[in-house]
Order: C-alpha cells, then sequence, then structure tokens
C-alpha cells in the first residue's frame, strides 16, 4: 500500500531542488479542471487528499525519485531512494476543500437585455383626475381666512386636549416619584387649554426671539429684558414645568411589544391627519427624507454625511410641489412591507397609499427609483421620475456602463411604459421615468443648456422637499432637549405653521398679500398670546379718573407680574439684599417717570397720550411700563420673603 505524503514532507524533499517548479506547475494545471469529479477521503488523521490520474501521479512519482537520487540532470546523491509511490496532497487552498458529491444545480440566467429595447417612444402623463372635485383648501378656507383660522385647523382642539390631558396626567404620576423638598415639581397645578395654548405660544416666540437659554427670556437685565414675557401672565418657573412634563401618550396604555415610536405617534397621527383633511395636492408629489438634529443616545439614531445635520432621526416626508408636507413617518428600523417591493419602495408606497390611483407623478431620488417601484405604480395609475442607482437589479448593463462624452445620452425602454436613460453632464446621471422618453429641451437662463425633459422634471419636482425644510428651518423654536420626542413635536409644530403659510398665500394670490414665514409666526404668536395682550393692552388704556389723584390711579399701572417673576425663584439669604436694591430702583425709577409723565400729559392739556406722537412722551411711558412695579407692592413682597423665606401662593 502507498504511503502518503502531507505538504510539510513534499515541501521539505522539494524545498531545494529544481523539481519544484514541475509539481507547482502541475497542480496549476489540476486547478484549471472545472468539470473534473473530485473525490474526498480521510484517513487516520482526518485529512482529505486529492486523487490524482495515473499518468498525473507517475510523473510526480518520477520526478521525487529524481530528487531522491539526484537532481534532474541525473547527479548522483546520498538521499535514500523512496520505495513507495508518492501521492500528492489536497493543496492547502480553502476553495479547494472537500467538495461536496452532490451535482451543482445550475440556474438559467434572466436574459435582462432582451427585457429592454433600444427603440424608444414618447411617453405622456397619466390624466390627473385628483382635483374633479373642487380642493379642500379652497372649500374650507377663502380670502377671507387669515393665518391663525388655518393654523388651528392643523392645531385643532383635539391636539390640544391631548397635550393637555396627557401633560396632567404625566405630571401626577411625577408628583409621586421621591424629590428634593423645595424642588419645582411640588408647585405643580394642572393646566387647561387656554394655559396651554399660551404654552405654545412661548415656545414659537422663542423662535422668533433667540437669547442663549430660556432663563434670559424672563430676565430683567436691560440685555434680555422683554417686556412681552412679563405680561402674558406665565413666570419662567411655571413655562419650565408645563416643558418638563410635556406629553403626548399614556406610558402605562397597552400597546405593541416592539413600538418605538409610542411616545410621539399620537401627536403624529393627529396633525399630520388634520394636514391630510384640509389640503389637496396637485399633480406632482416628492419623496424624500429629512432630519431633525439629535445627537443624543437613541436606538434608531442617523448619521446621513450629506444632510446639514448629520446626526439625528430620520423623517420620510411627502410634499407638494409647493412644499406642503402631507405625508410623515419616522425611522425606527422598523418598516411596513409592501409585497414585490424592497424597503425603500414600500415607504413611497406608504407615505401616498392616500394620493395614488389619480395620474399623479411621483419623484423620488436613487434611494427610492427602481423597476419594480415603477411597475407597481403604474399598476396604480400613478407616474414615476427620478434619479436610480446604476446598481439597481433590472436595469439594462449597456445602458448603465455606457461610457458618454458630455452632453451624450443613452437610453432604453422596457414594455413602452418604462425609460432608462443616462445622460452625461459634470458627471454621469441615471434617471428612470414611466412619463418620459429621450426627448431633450433648453433650460430657461441666460445660458440656456440642453438636458433631457426627464432630468427638467426632477429638478423642478424634487425642490418640494428641499423647500418644506427651507421654511421649517426658519425662526424654528427647536432647542436643546435630551427628550427626542419633544423635538419631534416642536418640529411638527414648525411643519404646522409652514403648511398654514402655503394655503393662505395659495388662498391670497396677490405678491402683497402674501406672508412669509416670519411674519406667520408673528400673527400666530400674537393670536396665542392674545387673551393676556388685550388684558393688559385694556389696562393700559383706562382713563384717568382725577387729575390730582395719586400715581397708581392716574397711569396705567402694570400688575404685580414683576414682582411675581422675581420672588418666584427660590431665593437663598443672600439674594434678599439683592431684591431690596433691585426693588428700591425700581421705585426710585417709576416715582420718576410717574412725575415726568405727570408733567409732560397735563402740559399736552390731555390724558390720552395715544392721540399724540410726541416721541418724547412715549419714550418716558415705556420706561415707567418697563418699570412695572407699584411701591406698595414692592415693600410687601419683601416683607413677606424676609419674614419666613416663602413665596406667597398667589404670587405663585
Amino acid at each position: 500500500m502507498a504511503r502518503r505524503i502531507r505538504d510539510e514532507d513534499i515541501r521539505r524533499i522539494l524545498e531545494d531542488s529544481d523539481g519544484e517548479e514541475e509539481i507547482i506547475e502541475l497542480l496549476d494545471q489540476e486547478e484549471d479542471l472545472q468539470d473534473e469529479e473530485y473525490q474526498d477521503d480521510d484517513d487516520e488523521d482526518g485529512e482529505a487528499y486529492l486523487e490524482v490520474g495515473p499518468v498525473i501521479e507517475e510523473t510526480v512519482e518520477n520526478i521525487a525519485r529524481e530528487v531522491q537520487i539526484g537532481d534532474v540532470s541525473g547527479q548522483p546523491s546520498n538521499e535514500r531512494v523512496l520505495d513507495n509511490p508518492i501521492r500528492l496532497p489536497t493543496p492547502d487552498v480553502p476553495s479547494r476543500a472537500p467538495v461536496s458529491r452532490r451535482r451543482r444545480r445550475s440556474t438559467a440566467p434572466v436574459d435582462i437585455a432582451a427585457e429592454w429595447s433600444f427603440e424608444v417612444k414618447e411617453l405622456s402623463r397619466k390624466q390627473f383626475t385628483g382635483h374633479e372635485e373642487p380642493p379642500r383648501q379652497q372649500v374650507l378656507f377663502d380670502s377671507d381666512s387669515d393665518i391663525y383660522t388655518i393654523f388651528r385647523k392643523i392645531i385643532d382642539d383635539d391636539v390640544i386636549n391631548l397635550m393637555v390631558q396627557q401633560t396632567n396626567l404625566y405630571a401626577q404620576r411625577l408628583l409621586q416619584e421621591p424629590g428634593k423638598p423645595h424642588s419645582r415639581k411640588f408647585r405643580w397645578s394642572d393646566v387647561d387649554e387656554p394655559e396651554m395654548l399660551k404654552f405654545l405660544g412661548v415656545i414659537f416666540l422663542t423662535g422668533i426671539i433667540v437669547f442663549p437659554t430660556l432663563e434670559c427670556y424672563w430676565k430683567k437685565d436691560d440685555i434680555y429684558y422683554h417686556p412681552l414675557l412679563h405680561k402674558i401672565n406665565m413666570s419662567y418657573n411655571r413655562f419650565r414645568l408645563i416643558l418638563r412634563c410635556w406629553h403626548f401618550c399614556d406610558n402605562n396604555a397597552p400597546r405593541e411589544e416592539n413600538d418605538r415610536l409610542y411616545k410621539i405617534s399620537p401627536l403624529i397621527d393627529l396633525i399630520i391627519g388634520n394636514s391630510r383633511t384640509i389640503y389637496t395636492p396637485g399633480q406632482i408629489i416628492v419623496v424624500d427624507e429629512s432630519m431633525v438634529h439629535f445627537r443624543g443616545r437613541l436606538l434608531f439614531c442617523q448619521y446621513i454625511p450629506s444632510k446639514t445635520h448629520k446626526y439625528g432621526i430620520k423623517i420620510y416626508k411627502l410634499c407638494s410641489a409647493e412644499g406642503y408636507t402631507w405625508g410623515y413617518q419616522i425611522y425606527s428600523g422598523q418598516s411596513v412591507q409592501v409585497f414585490g417591493l424592497d424597503t425603500s419602495g414600500s415607504i413611497v408606497v406608504t407615505l401616498a397609499e392616500g394620493l395614488l390611483d389619480e395620474g399623479r407623478c411621483m419623484i423620488t431620488d436613487n434611494y427610492y427609483t427602481s423597476v419594480p417601484l415603477a411597475e407597481f405604480l403604474l399598476s396604480r395609475n400613478t407616474d414615476l421620475c427620478g434619479t436610480v442607482n446604476r446598481k439597481r437589479r433590472g436595469l439594462p448593463k449597456d445602458v448603465m456602463d455606457a461610457k458618454l462624452a458630455t452632453g451624450e445620452i443613452a437610453v432604453k425602454q422596457k414594455n413602452e411604459n418604462v425609460t432608462v436613460l443616462k445622460w452625461k453632464d459634470k458627471r454621469d446621471v441615471c434617471a428612470l421615468s414611466t412619463c418620459h422618453g429621450k426627448e431633450m429641451s433648453p433650460t430657461s437662463g441666460r445660458t440656456p443648456k440642453l438636458k433631457p425633459n426627464m432630468i427638467l422634471s426632477y429638478n423642478k419636482g424634487k425642490k418640494g422637499i428641499d423647500v418644506a425644510d427651507q421654511m421649517a428651518s426658519y425662526n424654528s423654536p427647536i432647542r436643546k432637549t435630551i427628550i427626542w420626542y419633544k423635538k419631534v413635536a416642536i418640529d411638527l409644530l414648525a411643519i404646522a405653521v409652514v403648511n398654514s403659510t402655503i394655503i393662505y398665500n395659495e388662498m391670497h394670490p396677490g405678491s402683497r398679500e402674501k406672508l412669509t414665514i416670519l411674519a406667520a409666526h408673528e400673527a400666530i404668536v400674537k393670536m396665542l398670546l392674545q387673551p393676556d395682550l388685550l388684558h393688559q393692552e385694556t389696562r393700559s388704556r383706562t382713563p384717568q379718573s382725577q387729575a390730582g389723584s395719586s400715581r397708581s390711579s392716574e397711569l396705567p399701572g402694570p400688575s404685580r407680574l414683576a414682582v411675581r417673576d422675581t420672588i418666584n425663584e427660590e431665593f437663598s439669604p443672600r439674594r434678599l439684599n439683592f431684591i431690596e436694591e433691585e426693588a428700591s430702583s425700581s421705585i426710585a425709577n417709576a416715582d420718576a417717570a410717574a412725575e415726568e409723565l405727570f408733567v409732560v400729559s397735563h402740559a399736552k392739556d390731555s390724558h390720552d397720550w395715544e392721540e399724540y406722537d410726541d416721541d418724547e412722551l412715549r419714550r418716558i411711558l415705556e420706561a415707567y411700563e418697563e418699570v412695572n412695579i407699584v411701591e406698595e407692592n414692592v415693600t410687601e413682597d419683601v416683607e413677606m420673603i424676609q419674614t419666613d423665606q416663602s413665596v406667597p401662593d398667589e404670587l405663585i
């Protein structure tokens, strides 16, 4: 029986011989035999060996015998001759490990090229039937509708009630948890709908007026002092307490086991549902993703280098060409899969479910566009136009790999309804459409450039998402926080303002009547804070009863809000002296302003200062209103603080 020699032995035998090259050449020839059937044998040590043919075995045996006797040229050698024939072990290559005796399954490749043709026909859009009935925005609103009315259709009473109920519920459970004796949470009192609207107004105000911290909005320092925050009857502590307890769901309610979005899902359903019920998009709709900036610890936090905010929560949006957000879905690693489509295609169909079958054109980028998605949308009477990844399955390889010069195109068509095009601009651009052929048109501008109509339509429609994100970024009230769902909630509020502005501008086509995002925010903030502002305005316009009456009756004396905001903090003994000094200074300023105002007003021989445009008179009155302190109230409140170191309940 022939003795087998392992790899180590034959390498040692052939180490310094000229026959090593012949052995290596022989092994290379054996590896090239693709149709040879291999067998595997296991010896006592369990190692597999390769059975070679008799001719190859004889050749190796002769070479080995020559090596043992001497070199190939016939020189004698002192080495002992092996009597047993040499059997070549299997080369130590992972791919040549023991081969299964089962026959490999032969799969016939799909002939993709046969499905595509160079004969390209001109394609047209589907007939749009989405506006056969009047659009919802034209039915619900008219030219007399103001921006706040539209806004309250999106942020309606159901949304406010959800915030009120869940905020109060969360606050009650928070009070049951242990805390520090002087913690702010023990001052909690249930919030109601007017106060929640006021709270939202302050949130929007922080987007219009940007200060470093929230506390700065209530400071009386000349750098930060803003009189509006001292007229709305909401202190800094109260705002922070509501913000802490701001909630949108019942944490103890039954839910799906792996639901990662239960904290924010009720609010999304209400706001996006209201946005859908008051607006009918046009023929062009676009799907893309945006980011809500967040760098905290979150399971589904994403990193997208191409976005302005690289880290954050990824949002899939469906928008109209004007930028109206109609669909909103948070990426959480869990999505609904549509049969026959991949994940990205399923997202498009899920977002657009209420808009299909009406002849619209869907604009997508290369993350979503695919041949199966195009065929699915065609079956739902919807066109698709967008850029496509050249590595997608089902695309004609000769078009995707074509080498083009600048301005040239390569195009093919499938079943006379799906067109794939590659166009060379500064770089290669691959696109797919079900409503375009290979026609090209010049661009508008000073230097017209010939481009495919498919690309022009994509560029025109794709801006919808960009416009929506751009307008939502203006005057955004989003601030740093570790609570991710509150950031998403503020993003939804910003979207509500953008959607309201788009509807308002559509109802007022005149350029002079259109609102900017800043003007829309200002109008909404004024209306949200209107009850308190009207109350303050009424008190400030109270006529003087007598010329010689006291200062509190002669001049508009605001309430004790400024004092309340000061003593509402958790005081320490070191701050008492500061309060006394500040109160004394305020009293002196109030007296001086009152005397000067009295003299000037009587010099005008009138008590209604608003009838005059005298800048000096207005400056004096504004100085008096900014002081906002009455001498008797300040003295009384400071004495209370000095005696028991506590804040009166009526001042909280």
